[in-house]
């Protein structure tokens, strides 16, 4: 079976989960669910590929401002409309420069399509 591999217009996600177990009795002691995602990025020469296929990269320089705050906002819904946004802009990439994005903002812009 060929793995789908994850694009800006095909952004696949597979669900995994991971069960940690004692080796004695089986017994499960922790289980850990996530989205993963198969991609490869390779530079050749003066160009960047995508799952060996050119990428134009567009991008945004995101500081984390959200009006009336000055600070980064934990609301998902801001965060899903600001890469909405952007990619409805034609952009590809959300550039994070200065602060540190919630795990959920990163996860969002892997389902929404988003380097």
């Amino acid at each position: 079976e060929r793995k789908q591999r994850w694009t800006p217009a095909n952004p696949f996600l597979y669900q995994m989960q991971f069960r940690l177990s004692e080796k004695r009795n089986s017994r499960t002691v922790d289980v850990c669910a996530t989205t993963a995602a198969i991609r490869e990025i390779k530079v050749d020469g003066r160009r960047l590929l995508l799952n060996g296929e050119p990428l134009a990269v567009r991008g945004l320089l995101n500081w984390a401002y959200a009006p009336p705050r000055l600070s980064p906002t934990l609301d998902e819904k801001w965060m899903e409309s600001e890469l909405r946004e952007a990619k409805q802009r034609g952009f590809n990439l959300m550039k994070i420069c200065l602060w540190i994005p919630p795990k959920r903002y990163l996860e969002l812009a892997d389902e929404m399509g988003m380097l």
